[in-house]
């Protein structure tokens, strides 16, 4: 997996690897989808992504395709380039980077998710999306006061002068961002990054040098 995948890596705090071919139809499980709001300095709307996967048991490597249809508009996708992983026992399949036309707002409420094999096999799954509108509407500046009224939880991704992916990891002590900045000397850059308690929203702050660089 590129290493500079951001928006997985946003996803999920698990660590994935590629899979290997099967013959073994895949059976799905959960699905999990996410709303990633990224935002700059300035006062343009965020850049907001749909990331959605799903768990199966089995090798996904057959699985061709995945249709995502909103049931409250007329918008579906056609995923082909999937990304396929692992994490243990567990296998997922699925795309991290679906976007509105002209970075609308996604439609709230049902949507349908198709799956079709190589072998004309499918399976079919539903999720509902819901998200605070205002989202795409805050400023950077205040970003900082809507997460502490909502109480997301502070993650943190940094990277190198190639802003290539380091690490991305939850803040839960003070000096947690200090240590690993100490096991990661080649850190030039980082991002705040916080989550909803159902990890169903990432709220992406922009960009910020190291101070100690």
């Amino acid at each position: 997996m590129r290493k500079n995948c951001l928006l997985l890596a946003f996803f999920s705090l698990l660590s994935f690897y590629f899979l290997s071919c099967s013959q073994t139809a895949p059976e799905m499980k959960a699905g999990y989808c996410a709303l990633l709001f990224n935002y700059s300095e300035d006062d343009s709307k965020p850049l907001v992504r749909l990331s959605y996967f799903a768990q199966t048991d089995t090798n996904p490597q057959r699985i061709q395709e995945i249709e995502i249809k909103s049931l409250t508009s007329d918008l579906s996708w056609y995923l082909t380039d999937l990304i396929k992983i692992q994490d243990k026992k567990k296998y997922y399949v699925g795309y991290n980077n679906i976007a509105m036309p002209d970075n609308e707002a996604f439609p709230k409420g049902a949507y349908q998710v198709s799956f079709s094999t190589f072998d004309e096999q499918s399976y079919t799954m539903n999720f509902n999306l819901n998200y605070d509108s205002s989202l795409y509407e805050l400023k950077n500046n205040q970003l900082q006061s809507y997460v502490d009224e909502k109480s997301f939880i502070k993650n943190v991704v940094a990277f190198d002068a190639n802003n290539i992916l380091l690490f991305y990891s939850d803040l839960d002590s003070d000096d947690k961002f200090e240590k690993l900045l100490f096991d990661n000397p080649e850190a030039e850059s980082y991002k705040d990054v916080y989550v909803s308690s159902n990890k169903s929203v990432y709220l992406i702050f922009p960009q910020k040098l190291i101070e100690s660089k």
